[in-house]
């Protein structure tokens, strides 16, 4: 199997175990366009912040459950490498670069919660 579609299955099997997490998240904040910005309700740069956030943390969402998957994956490589330097190369490859991803997204979500609470105060 290739590894576009053990990306795809994992992708898919992730999904499937954490949809009732990433539904319970609501991305877009509740505006009108109609309204001029300075109006209550209205959608203005405070609700394009809070979308921000919210995707960010939709993105969260999906992010550590497959992240740990990752890195289960990579430490199966290494554990099943046999003595091959090139397997346990890849395995660490994929643990390192799964790891950098989340540290990536988490600093993301502290940025935009950072501007949050300073902006929307």
């Amino acid at each position: 199997m290739n590894m576009f579609k053990k990306i795809a299955v994992i992708l898919g099997v992730a999904l499937l175990l954490f949809s009732g997490t990433v539904q319970a998240v609501q991305i877009i904040p509740d505006c009108d366009p109609s309204l001029p910005p300075s109006q209550e309700g209205a959608c203005g740069a405070d609700k394009l912040i809070i979308l921000a956030k919210n995707f960010i943390k939709f993105l969260l969402y999906i992010t550590i459950p497959l992240a740990a998957i990752m890195i289960v994956w990579g430490g199966f490589i290494i554990m099943t490498a046999g003595g091959s330097e090139e397997k346990v190369k890849k395995g660490k490859t994929i643990i390192t670069g799964t790891v950098i991803g989340v540290a990536i997204a988490l600093g993301a979500w502290l940025i935009i919660s950072t501007i949050t609470k300073f902006f929307l105060k």
